[in-house]
């Protein structure tokens, strides 16, 4: 995370542990509040992120547009291996449905994107909500294409599809 990134006003779900910052950074990625930004950081728990979607619960609550979504796992260390990601997914795109249009993942990890496109064949109804990037930068630059209820059809992306 760079200094100076973040804007005022936001919420984080971090802890620190043996001097080093890990956890899950939820804040906003612009001024205009149209974009959270999950940031992953070295190693998580469950419960960090079931703090990170009550914060993301609150930030959402205090804005009366849609949004988008970033999940940025490039800084990540591993999922946790107690519980099970999908159920943990599935309750966030229960908190997230009715007011992100869409979510942009950054990470280059083979597994990660494996499990993404099992989730998302279990919930087709969902799959244009999600895309995998390679960095912070594209997933700006596609989630500018999105439309209210999803991505643009038109829109060159590298969607989820199974």
């Amino acid at each position: 995370m760079v200094e100076g990134d973040l804007f005022t006003g936001n919420l984080f779900t971090t802890s620190v542990r043996s001097g080093h910052t890990v956890g899950i950074n939820v804040s906003w990625d612009d001024a205009a509040q149209s974009i959270l930004r999950w940031e992953f950081v070295g190693s998580w728990t469950w419960d960090e992120f079931d703090a990170a979607l009550a914060t993301t619960a609150h930030q959402l609550n205090a804005v009366d547009h849609p949004v988008t979504g970033i999940c940025d796992f490039t800084h990540s260390g591993p999922l946790p291996l107690n519980g099970s990601a999908f159920s943990y997914a599935y309750r966030a795109r229960e908190v997230t449905k009715p007011r992100v249009s869409a979510i942009a993942l950054v990470d280059t990890s083979t597994y990660l994107r494996s499990l993404l496109k099992v989730f998302c064949t279990l919930h087709r109804q969902q799959q244009n909500r999600y895309l995998l990037v390679d960095s912070l930068d594209e997933a700006r630059a596609l989630l500018a294409l999105h439309a209210p209820d999803g991505l643009q059809p038109d829109a060159s992306v590298r969607r989820i599809h199974p």
